[in-house]
């Protein structure tokens, strides 16, 4: 059987909106292939990590997906790519979310990109 990879993108207007929130729930069992981002204006010291949550938990208390949070104070306009972690399974029903962290202040545009991979198709 073929496995599908596709996409899912958030755009972060600015810092006052990057708060912790669910990007995604999978209605399949799917793993992470990778987590893109870019901003327009860097934050003071801003991070972001992608987290996968099981129904009934926060965001905040989610699984990391990468192996270290992306530096949303880098260089403005320039592609950042996470590393994803070795075990990078979301079951079916589970939610990512972007987990922020750090001094936001001065976040403009941040746009999120995140690829998955279908683990198996459903039966019919």
């Amino acid at each position: 059987m073929e496995r599908y990879e596709f996409g899912v993108t958030r755009h972060v207007p600015n810092a006052t909106d990057a708060t912790n929130q669910v990007v995604f729930i999978a209605p399949f069992d799917c793993e992470l292939v990778r987590v893109e981002s870019r901003h327009r204006v860097a934050s003071t010291s801003g991070t972001m990590d992608v987290v996968v949550a099981a129904n009934g938990i926060a965001v905040a208390s989610g699984t990391s997906l990468l192996t270290g949070t992306i530096d949303l104070a880098a260089t403005a306009d320039t592609k950042i790519r996470g590393t994803v972690a070795g075990a990078n399974g979301i079951p079916t029903g589970q939610v990512i979310g972007l987990l922020f962290g750090g001094t936001l202040t001065n976040l403009l545009d941040l746009d999120v990109t995140i690829i998955l991979r279908q683990k198996r198709l459903q039966a019919d």
